[in-house]
């Protein structure tokens, strides 16, 4: 069948050499369309003397093989539309694909722009709570100190508090006393009064001029107080 499709029949050979008559055809195609016009160029050698009755046939064994190949022709360009069309979609799927995987690409960077944002607020948040741990713990050692310091406070408080209304008592139990106001001696509070200014006065440098008197400690004014008394007298 393939021998047929590279080579022309037999019976088309020219064959301008032989020595018995013959018809000679010229520019033989391998096959024929169906349906198409189809145009001869022959000659003829001698003694052939054509009549109405010749006729030029073509081998039906072409015609099958040229349909058959017509058919698959089309079978072919049918697969060639599917394919085509598949690919078309194919594309169309692919382009959206691309699509896709670029809008996932930006999700993803803005999701890791996200995750970068978060965790560098959860470090400055963590940084910060620490902080604020370590301000407590040192405030609640403070409050410790403080509270320590308070009750100490408190128990020298209550010590003074009790030492002093023990001296309320003792001195509530004794009775008045009086002290000389130049040499600090204390006399009971049941002296007598004669005594206790007897006692101031023997203290004291009285001018026999006038009232005014001195301290012993203050004798050179007293004498200086004197002189000018004595001035006055003059």
């Amino acid at each position: 069948m393939n021998e047929a499709l590279e080579e022309p029949p037999t019976s088309a050979i020219l064959l301008e050499s032989c020595h018995f008559s013959q018809v000679i055809f010229k520019n033989v195609e391998k096959f024929y369309v169906p349906g198409a016009d189809v145009a001869f160029h022959y000659s003829l050698t001698e003694p052939i003397t054509p009549t109405k009755k010749d006729w030029v046939g073509i081998f039906r064994e072409m015609q099958s093989i040229l349909e058959s190949l017509q058919s698959s022709r089309e079978k072919l360009e049918q697969e060639a539309n599917l394919l085509n069309e598949e690919n078309q979609h194919l594309k169309a799927q692919n382009e959206c694909k691309e699509a896709e995987l670029h809008q996932l690409k930006e999700e993803h960077q803005n999701v890791s722009s996200d995750k970068e944002r978060l965790e560098n607020k959860l470090r400055a948040t963590l940084g910060h709570m620490d902080q604020i741990q370590a301000q407590i713990l040192n405030q609640k050692k403070e409050m410790e100190s403080l509270a320590r310091g308070d009750h100490d406070k408190t128990t020298q408080l209550e010590r003074l508090k009790e030492e002093t209304r023990l001296l309320r008592t003792a001195l509530v139990a004794q009775p008045s006393m009086m002290k000389c106001p130049l040499c600090n001696e204390v006399f009971p509070g049941n002296v007598e009064t004669s005594q206790y200014e007897a006692h101031v006065r023997s203290h004291l440098l009285e001018c026999p001029y006038c009232d005014e008197t001195f301290e012993e400690s203050n004798k050179q004014v007293y004498e200086d107080h004197l002189f000018c008394h004595g001035l006055d007298k003059l």
